[in-house]
């Protein structure tokens, strides 16, 4: 979410909103602020709430495996939709878009667990990548099978942090992320928030796959994204941090938006990326 939101997208109340009804105030938030979507890209559905989107001319390149946000308690792939369908715009990738058990009804580690056998039921070279909740996602996905991620992409991950200096700055000029939240979203998981961090940062035996991590300069996670890095190198691994200006947490789902240059802009940078990585390698 930028710094300043449109007026149809509602604050919410993660806290105190009865679960089903804040999950349906977040995925009409999330239609709100999804704007059209790029034309080369069809998506259909799959099994179990799935969605695959496919790039005009992307079929035969290594696909993208895809973990949605929202906390740990709310999102799905349909949330995720016009998003999805611009990383696979610019990364002229397919992507496969998965379901996970949500909080409360499900406790940490049952995301990790599921996180790493959506992995292990594709075939061949994949990407893992995925936005704040799905960051973390994206790499417990790894160590399910890290011989065959290609590259690790976290969006603005939420990877355990629960104070720092970028949620002491930005929480309280983001009105839907106050510090309370955060904490909320990992009390809901369950799991101690060292835990999480040490899972998402740790060099799984045999993962060398680059890793791309992108940072909102206004968001409460950002830090983050900066310790994340920081104990990845620290484990050999090779980490690029793409750095945006003036956004704030979940400003890539306006990329379909007149106003989403911001969005656009940064997802081409992160796409770039990727695809020197993987044709380098």
């Amino acid at each position: 979410m930028s710094m300043t939101a449109p007026s149809m997208i509602a604050v919410l109340d993660w806290i105190h909103t009865p679960l089903a009804e804040l999950r349906a105030q977040q995925a009409a938030n999330r239609a709100a602020q999804e704007g059209p979507m790029p034309e080369d890209v069809t998506v259909t559905k799959g099994d179990n709430g799935a969605l695959h989107f496919t790039p005009r001319d992307g079929v035969d390149r290594v696909p993208i495996l895809y973990f949605h946000g929202g906390g740990f308690i709310a999102g799905s792939p349909e949330t995720h939709r016009g998003q999805c369908a611009w990383i696979a715009h610019f990364t002229k990738r397919p992507i496969l878009s998965v379901v996970y058990p949500l909080a409360p009804e499900h406790r940490y580690p049952e995301q990790r667990d599921a996180a790493r056998a959506h992995l292990a039921h594709t075939s061949g070279p994949v990407i893992v990548m995925g936005d704040s909740a799905g960051g973390a996602m994206a790499f417990w996905a790894e160590a399910a099978a890290p011989g065959r991620v290609a590259a690790v992409v976290c969006l603005y991950g939420a990877l355990g942090l629960t104070d720092s200096a970028s949620i002491r700055q930005f929480c309280p000029l983001t009105p839907a992320l106050p510090a309370p939240v955060i904490a909320h979203f990992y009390d809901q998981l369950r799991g101690p928030a060292e835990d999480l961090l040490r899972d998402a940062a740790d060099a799984q035996s045999g993962a060398i796959a680059p890793v791309i991590m992108l940072r909102a300069q206004n968001d409460p996670f950002g830090d983050d994204t900066a310790f994340g890095a920081q104990n990845l190198r620290a484990r050999g691994r090779s980490v690029t941090v793409i750095e945006v200006a003036d956004v704030g947490h979940g400003f890539l789902h306006d990329a379909g938006k007149p106003s989403g240059k911001a969005a656009r802009t940064a997802l081409r940078d992160v796409a770039d990326t990727l695809n020197r990585l993987i044709d380098k390698g």
